[in-house]
């Protein structure tokens, strides 16, 4: 099986660590004070202290995007065209 990495901004660390640590289970890896990697079911994600926001980036084609229990943006992107995804 395959695992992904998944890396977004939070705008409260604390909160995050209460959400995914201790709502969801998920069991804490290596961190600073500014960012804390979790094991997501398998798969690692990486919360970083920075600015929040969502923002459109060329070559997507489906996107939802939704707020996790602790209030952070989550944006999920499909792309029908793998040449897409390093376009500048």
């Amino acid at each position: 099986m395959s695992i992904f990495h998944l890396a977004y901004h939070v705008d409260d660390l604390a909160r995050a660590r209460a959400c995914y640590g201790g709502l969801l289970g998920c069991t804490e890896g290596r961190s600073t004070e500014t960012w804390v990697d979790f094991n997501f079911f398998g798969h690692q994600i990486s919360l970083h202290l920075g600015p929040v926001g969502l923002t459109e980036q060329p070559g997507q084609q489906n996107t939802m995007s939704f707020h996790d229990p602790a209030g952070n943006p989550i944006e999920i992107n499909e792309l029908s065209d793998m040449a897409g995804v390093f376009t500048q």
